[in-house]
């Protein structure tokens, strides 16, 4: 009877299909590119030392690890690698890559580069969807086919100076484990959007490894509520990267598909016109007077299988419409929408009538910077409408000021209803305007250099501009760091103790500063830009960065300090054993109105500091 249990227990152990099931793991990492490597080997390190560990550790599943980095890291042993894959319909495969990628414009998902620098880039390129389609013939389970690489249509780096984040610990349900691997589905993730960088800081895993490990430990902890799904592990790493990318100053946001992706398809129907007032009521859709128009409303119809944005431009003798928040040589963007034979409606223009001018006009459409539509069309003069316009009897004008500022009165001529002043100056403003006249006012010059503009009189379709220009401010408190030389290990006593360090000397001027104090000042980083930090509260900046500071009167109203020296104790660098590469920069200020005002600042002084 023991005997006949035993093999009992034995067959229906042999017939669990959850001892057949297999997870296969292809890892391409870059580590041998000197601006990515250190974070594509953590990120390497990341999978084989801790995320399969757990896998095997919480589902006792086997796992066949393969990993491609160094000498390995090519197209060839991709191919190869996905080609001589041998699964089953219970298998589990995931491909993760992490290095340089770009987007071709051929879909929204990038392509990744494999190889080495320098050897033609159509010869090193595999799309993730080529992989991903590839992947999804093999027999298996689940899929998952991840990649962390830029996504932008030109090859670029992303490279961060640091990232700030910290993730809690976890304690994790090995029945959270089972129900990730044991799901079913296909899954295509890239580390970012379209058009979009991939963020990795030295030392650390790329960003978006960081916020799918975080993603992937939350779902799996005992204390996840529900059924632990891949949707559940993608939708949290991409809020997660995209909170680790702005905590170090970047965007970044992840996307996912599951099942097959679909190509997208775009087309545009047509677009027709109509003129609007300051109420928004329609002027007319025929014949548009550029006179009776505040605002110009396109109805854009096309057809579009997803959501997309287009930028779109409008012109006028070839000089575009645009204001500060238009993106850089577009007039503005256009949301929309997926659909068959959908419409969107979009205006461009002003509060008020008058800023038209009657001509011809061209309207281009933009998809990912290639122009995808053009529709020209004109606005006409209207008989009686202004006819002349001067400024002080002329059609031309320049004027200046001094760098104290002042007003002028223009006389304004014109047959027309009104006039406006546009594109006034920053420093520059307009009082007493009435149908015949306006004053111009001009701000003092706080600077030391002169400046020149222009802005424009309206009327009707008639302009006339006026050049405007001020005077350097000649009073200014201006200066210059001539020289600075660094002497090493140097004794000096700091109150009664003797220390050792480095004594800067720095020969500056300035100017305009009698009887005025200044502030001069060493400010210390890493060689690679990260600040120095101080650690006792001494030598420091009000946000803790190494300093060295002192102060000077000078005593003439154009005063040259041939050899300020400042003396920095090494044990206020804070350094660990060992060499480290840093630098400084002088900056001097002055103190006038209350703050410190930058006068100078130097180019960075490198050198090496050895801890003991």
């Amino acid at each position: 009877m023991r005997i006949r249990i035993l093999l009992l227990s034995l067959a229906l152990l042999l017939a669990n299909p959850t001892s057949a099931k297999t997870v296969y793991l292809l890892v391409f990492t870059d580590d041998n590119d000197a601006s990515i490597g250190s974070s594509c080997a953590q990120t390497r390190k990341y999978m084989s030392n801790t995320f399969v560990p757990n896998i095997k550790r919480y589902t006792n599943l086997p796992v066949v690890e393969r990993y491609y980095n160094g000498n390995r890291f090519s197209v060839t042993n991709l191919n190869s690698a996905i080609s001589s894959l041998n699964t089953n319909s219970s298998d589990v495969i995931i491909f993760y890559y992490a290095g340089h990628g770009y987007n071709r414009g051929h879909n929204d998902y990038p392509t990744m580069t494999l190889g080495v620098s320098g050897t033609p880039i159509a010869q090193r390129s595999k799309d993730l969807l080529s992989v991903y389609n590839t992947l999804r013939n093999k027999p298996h389970q689940l899929l998952l086919c991840i990649a962390e690489a830029c996504n932008a249509i030109h090859r670029v780096n992303g490279i961060a100076d640091n990232m700030i984040t910290s993730f809690p610990s976890h304690v994790f349900s090995a029945n959270h484990f089972r129900e990730l691997f044991n799901a079913t589905g296909d899954y295509m993730v890239s580390s970012s959007i379209k058009e979009q960088k991939s963020y990795s800081a030295e030392g650390n895993p790329g960003m978006f490894t960081c916020g799918f490990r975080e993603a992937f430990n939350e779902v799996v902890e005992e204390s996840f509520a529900g059924t632990a799904t891949w949707h559940s592990v993608f939708s949290k790493a991409i809020s997660n990267t995209e909170h680790i990318a702005m905590e170090s100053g970047y965007e970044q946001t992840p996307q996912f598909v599951k099942g097959l992706y679909v190509q997208e398809s775009f087309s545009i129907n047509g677009m027709t016109l109509e003129g609007v007032d300051e109420n928004d009521n329609v002027v007319s859709s025929s014949s548009i007077y550029a006179s009776d128009v505040a605002r110009l409303r396109f109805h854009l119809g096309y057809t579009s299988s997803k959501e997309i944005t287009v930028t779109y431009r409008l012109s006028n003798a070839e000089k575009v419409f645009n204001n500060g928040n238009s993106p850089q040589g577009y007039t503005w963007t256009v949301k929309l929408p997926a659909g068959t034979n959908k419409s969107v409606n979009h205006n461009w223009g002003w509060n008020t009538k008058g800023n038209y001018k009657p001509g011809n006009y061209k309207y281009e459409v933009f998809k990912e910077g290639k122009l995808v539509y053009t529709k020209n069309f004109s606005l006409l003069h209207k008989y009686g409408e202004t006819s002349y316009l001067t400024i002080d009897n002329k059609t031309a004008i320049s004027t200046s000021f001094s760098y104290n500022g002042g007003s002028k009165m223009f006389h304004v001529e014109t047959d027309g209803d009104s006039y406006t002043v546009d594109y006034l100056p920053s420093w520059c403003s307009v009082s007493n305007k009435t149908s015949t006249s306006f004053t111009l006012q001009c701000n003092q010059n706080t600077s030391a250099s002169s400046r020149s503009e222009w802005f424009s009189v309206k009327s009707g379709d008639k302009t006339v501009r006026i050049d405007v220009s001020q005077d350097a401010n000649r009073n200014l408190i201006t200066g210059s760091i001539d020289q600075v030389w660094v002497e090493h290990n140097v004794i000096q006593y700091v109150g009664m103790i003797p220390q050792k360090g480095m004594k800067i000397h720095v020969k500056f001027s300035v100017n305009n500063m009698l009887h005025q104090t200044g502030n001069i000042a060493a400010y210390f980083n890493f060689q690679n830009g990260t600040k120095l930090m101080d650690y006792n509260m001494a030598y420091r900046t009000g946000n803790g960065q190494v300093t060295v500071q002192g102060s000077f009167t000078p005593n003439y109203t154009n005063c040259v300090y041939n050899d300020y020296q400042l003396f920095m104790p090494y044990a206020e660098l804070h350094c660990n054993a060992g060499t480290s590469y840093l630098m400084f920069n002088i900056e001097i200020c002055e103190k006038t109105t209350g703050s410190w005002r930058l006068i100078q600042s130097s180019s960075e002084v490198k050198f090496t500091y050895t801890g003991f």
